[in-house]
C-alpha cells in the first residue's frame, strides 16, 4: 500500500506545498520551518515504495521556488533573500550561491541541456544564468510578478508568465 503525497503535512508550523515531479518521476514535497528554514525532500520511486527523507539545511530565508536539473542531481532553490542556491541532491550540500535579485524569487526553470537556468522575482525581473560557469548572463524585464518560467525548443527559447494577459517569449539562440 503506497502513501499519497497529496495528504502529507510538514512538521510543526511548516507549510506543505503541492507535490511536483522530478525528472525521474519521483514525487517531491517541500516544507519550510522557522527559525532555521529547511527543505525536506520526500522521494518515492513508485507508489508502492516507502519515502526517503533528506534534509537540506543552511538556508537563512524562506524558500519560495525550486527546480531540479534534467538529471535530477542538482536542485536550485530561490528565496525571500533574492538568492539562488545550487544543491547537490546526493549530499544535500549547497556549495554555490547566485546573487542578483533585489526581490523575493518566485519562479525557477532549468534548461533541458543543463546549460541555462532562469529565475524570476516579485518585481518582474527575470535573470538568465549560465549553470556551467555559475554566472549571470542576462537580466530581462517582465511587466509584473513572475509567476512561472519555462524553456522551450530545446532551451533556445525562454517563456514566462507575469500576470499580463499574454506570455513573453525570448529567443536565446544568440547567446
Amino acid at each position: 500500500m503506497g502513501l499519497d503525497p497529496r495528504g502529507l503535512t510538514g512538521i510543526g508550523e511548516s507549510q506543505t506545498l503541492l507535490p511536483t515531479m522530478t525528472p525521474r518521476n519521483r514525487t517531491m514535497n517541500m516544507t519550510a520551518r522557522l527559525p532555521a528554514f529547511l527543505i525536506t525532500l520526500l522521494l518515492a520511486t513508485s507508489a508502492q515504495s516507502a519515502f526517503d527523507a533528506s534534509l537540506f539545511e543552511g538556508l537563512e530565508a524562506r524558500v519560495t521556488a525550486l527546480c531540479f536539473d534534467n538529471k535530477g542531481s542538482k536542485l536550485v532553490s530561490g528565496g525571500h533573500d533574492g538568492e539562488l542556491r545550487i544543491w547537490k541532491v546526493s549530499s544535500g550540500k549547497s556549495p554555490e550561491v547566485l546573487s542578483g535579485h533585489a526581490a523575493p524569487i518566485r519562479a525557477i526553470a532549468y534548461g533541458p541541456k543543463g546549460r541555462w537556468a532562469a529565475s524570476g522575482d516579485e518585481d518582474g525581473v527575470v535573470k538568465l544564468w549560465d549553470m556551467k560557469k555559475v554566472t549571470e548572463v542576462a537580466t530581462l524585464a517582465g511587466r509584473g510578478r513572475i509567476a512561472d518560467l519555462a524553456f522551450l525548443d530545446k532551451g533556445k527559447t525562454l517563456a514566462w508568465a507575469d500576470g499580463a494577459p499574454h506570455l513573453t517569449l525570448v529567443d536565446l539562440s544568440e547567446l
